[in-house]
């Protein structure tokens, strides 16, 4: 058995706006993410443009399946080959674009986040090599 870990949030989600998630247009979206004072320095150098991979925990899924349904291919799939929040641990990712960053505060477009939604990291997307 392996140790067990965990996680503390650096931010969450204070609010979003557009279509919800799994409706047909919900990439349409703007969120605002709030970080914590103590990890607001890590921003430093991100501005409005940049795509930005948020790693967030998907808060209102208390149970996981294995075999999900994948909408997108109207067929039945493995968890690890779908974007479902009914996950062994929880764990989201969404790529999204920066809109404005004022402090601590993240506006942001793309997303598939909710309100309170826990972030857990933020990464930037690699740039293509070709």
């Amino acid at each position: 058995m392996m140790e067990k870990i965990e996680f503390s949030p650096i931010g969450a989600v204070t609010e979003a706006s557009g279509p919800a998630p799994g409706e047909e247009r919900f990439f349409d979206r703007r969120e605002t993410i709030r970080i914590c004072p103590e990890y607001v320095k890590g921003l430093t150098d991100l501005g409005p443009g940049d795509r930005i991979m948020v790693l967030f925990h998907f808060h209102l899924s208390k149970d996981y399946d294995l075999i999900t349904y994948a909408r997108g291919w109207q067929k039945e799939t493995g968890v690890f080959n779908s974007h479902s929040p009914r996950r062994p641990n929880g764990i989201g990712v969404t790529e999204v674009t920066i809109v404005s960053v004022d402090g601590g505060v993240l506006v942001v477009d793309g997303g598939d986040l909710l309100p309170g939604t826990p972030i857990l990291d933020i990464k930037p997307c690699m740039k293509s090599a070709v």
